[in-house]
């Protein structure tokens, strides 16, 4: 065989290997949307932990305000407020319903579900709300603090921070979660409202 026979298989072996390469790394690149699958997977498996955190972790990565995020998010928003337990969800659910008649019965039973899940985002919100209407503000900020993560993605954890936060007279504070938020595009926006209202009283902004 020639130098240059020689040399030109050479080349051309090297070209074949850095394209199987390019191929099988193009093949293995994990888009927002691969994330999301795996995110719910392991969510059927009960692993909301780990689902909540690779999907953060994507939502962290992605432009603000791109149709990625915005996937993403609502990806955050079911996979943390799914119930695991028809026990947890029967407790949730008539917590609700008590919630205007029976307060302390609502709050005991939220507080019953919570122990069986314990990283729900619906029943710790239940729970925020609950501890409001109380007039424990700083239990409800406790309970929101542990969820903080979630707040750029989740909307009701945030109105729910929101909320503790003027319960405790933090209009500071406040004001750096309604910046979060745009009103116009909330499926909350009467309660943000209400909050602005309570927010412009608060301040004296007549």
């Amino acid at each position: 065989m020639t130098k240059s026979l020689l040399s030109k298989n050479i080349q051309r072996a090297t070209v074949l290997v850095a394209l199987f390469f390019a191929k099988a790394g193009f093949a293995t690149t994990e888009t927002y949307r691969d994330i999301i699958e795996k995110s719910y997977n392991l969510s059927l498996q009960k692993d909301r932990a780990q689902a909540m955190t690779i999907l953060m972790s994507a939502f962290k990565r992605e432009s603000k305000k791109s149709v990625a995020q915005k996937e993403l998010a609502a990806a955050i928003d079911q996979v943390g407020k799914v119930f695991y337990s028809d026990k947890a969800q029967q407790l949730y659910e008539l917590a609700l319903s008590l919630r205007l008649t029976d307060s302390p019965t609502a709050f005991s039973k939220l507080q019953d579900a919570s122990r069986l899940e314990p990283e729900n985002i619906s029943i710790e919100v239940a729970l925020a709300r609950q501890l409001i209407s109380n007039g424990d503000c700083d239990g409800a900020q406790a309970r929101i603090l542990k969820q903080k993560e979630y707040l750029p993605a989740i909307e009701d954890l945030r109105l729910a921070s929101a909320q503790a936060q003027l319960c405790n007279g933090k209009t500071v504070e406040y004001q750096s979660i309604r910046q979060l938020q745009d009103i116009k595009q909330s499926s909350f926006a009467v309660y943000w409202l209400v909050l602005e209202s309570e927010y412009f009283f608060r301040t004296g902004s007549f």
